[in-house]
C-alpha cells in the first residue's frame, strides 16, 4: 500500500503513478525513497512497479507520450536538482 508523503504523482494510460517520497516521522536524509507505484483501480491497491536509480522526495513530474519524467526535487534547505 501507498504510504510515502512528499511523493510525485502523474498520469499514464489511465493509471497514477506515485514516486520517491519519504515516511512521515522518518528522518529526512536516509529515508528518501526510490520506489514507483502504480495505481491499480480494479483492486483499489497500490502496486510496486521498477524503481528509480535515486531516491527524491517531493519530485515534479510529467508524462508525455508514456513515458514519466522526474525533474527534480526539493530538500528543505536545498536549491532545486535536476535529475536526468
Amino acid at each position: 500500500m501507498f504510504t510515502d508523503a512528499f511523493a510525485g504523482l502523474c498520469e499514464v494510460d489511465g493509471f497514477w503513478y506515485a514516486l520517491g517520497g519519504f515516511i512521515p516521522g522518518s528522518d529526512y536524509h536516509t529515508r528518501i525513497f526510490n520506489n514507483v507505484e502504480r495505481y491499480q483501480p480494479s483492486s483499489n491497491s497500490w502496486v510496486p512497479v521498477a524503481s528509480m536509480p535515486e531516491g527524491v522526495m517531493s519530485p515534479a513530474v510529467v508524462s508525455l507520450h508514456g513515458v514519466i519524467y522526474v525533474l527534480g526535487e526539493v530538500l528543505f534547505q536545498r536549491s532545486y536538482e535536476v535529475r536526468v
